[in-house]
């Protein structure tokens, strides 16, 4: 009797030892519930449920840069862009003349209170006709300057090509063409005779009596 007491106690303690079947699946020692593992993160990668923004390489998250122009910097400087309102001609040998190009030194542009155009050097003459030689640097030889009156008192003397220009203004396209610190400035000549050109100053505005645009 007592050897069958102590078969069914060691029989009892055997069956919570293996942990017996509690859930019914018929699958011993495992419940239906959560190992109590957390789920494996791989290093580098958050757990958040949205995908981060991409981002291309070479840029920033911001927004798009403010567009600058060529020619300018974020400053405000300046830089050798030409002006595109100047009505001069860039080009070696040409002359800008109203709705024409002189080919120069055939040519001459010839303005007048009626207007300008092309002419022969010899035809542009008599009243307040200015000639035209030049319009920058680049028509002139030897490193020479294009000069352009001072103001009303010798402005039929037009623009002609000279070492240097004394008390009258060299004319330009760009930054480039100016030395001694002075720049480029989009100018309208006195009394409006004559397209806008470029004038060398080293100061803020067009010099003498011609008007900054």
């Amino acid at each position: 009797m007592m050897e069958k007491v102590a078969l069914a106690w060691l029989c009892s303690l055997a069956l919570v030892a293996c942990g017996g079947d509690d859930d019914g699946d018929g699958t011993a020692g495992f419940d239906a519930g959560r190992s109590g593992i957390d789920a494996q993160v791989a290093p580098g990668v958050d757990s958040g449920t949205q995908p981060d923004a991409y981002v291309a390489p070479g840029t920033d998250a911001g927004g798009a840069d403010a567009y600058v122009p060529p020619g300018t910097d974020a400053g405000g400087g300046g830089g050798d862009e030409r002006d595109p309102r100047l009505e001069t001609d860039p080009d070696p040998g040409q002359v800008g003349c109203g709705s024409m190009t002189c080919n120069v030194p055939a040519q001459t542009c010839c303005t007048q209170l009626s207007g300008q155009t092309c002419v022969a050097p010899s035809s542009c003459s008599g009243g307040l006709a200015a000639p035209g030689n030049c319009d920058g640097p680049e028509d002139c030889s030897d490193g020479q300057l294009c000069c352009a009156p001072s103001g009303f008192a010798d402005l039929t003397t037009g623009t002609t090509c000279a070492a240097s220009c004394g008390s009258r203004h060299a004319m330009c396209q760009t930054d480039a063409d100016c030395s001694g610190g002075a720049t480029c400035h989009t100018c309208r000549p006195p009394g409006g005779m004559g397209g806008v050109v470029g004038l060398c100053n080293t100061g803020a505005s067009c010099p003498g009596s011609y008007t900054s645009l």
